[in-house]
């Protein structure tokens, strides 16, 4: 998984490749499995460690991603 940030939204994806550090070298975009665009919000309080959390939301699940004052929720859901 890498995140491409931004001022307003992240773009999340899940890539399929393994052994590959991503902060060394660029992933191979073409094994990319999924690619979501997720806006950025601001989490009740400032998060001081960086924080990937589950939670549940109606019939999908949130990855909560968060950091300082930042939160990007991305939604999971089976199809």
């Amino acid at each position: 998984m890498y995140a491409v940030p931004g001022a307003t939204s992240f773009e999340i994806s899940l890539n399929s490749e393994l052994g590959v550090f991503l902060g060394v070298q660029e992933p191979d975009y073409s094994r990319d499995v999924v690619k979501v665009n997720v806006p950025v919000s601001t989490p009740a309080a400032e998060v001081e460690v960086f924080t990937i959390s589950f939670e549940e939301s109606g019939s999908e699940i949130l990855m909560n991603i968060a950091w300082e004052n930042t939160l990007v929720a991305v939604p999971i859901s089976v199809q």
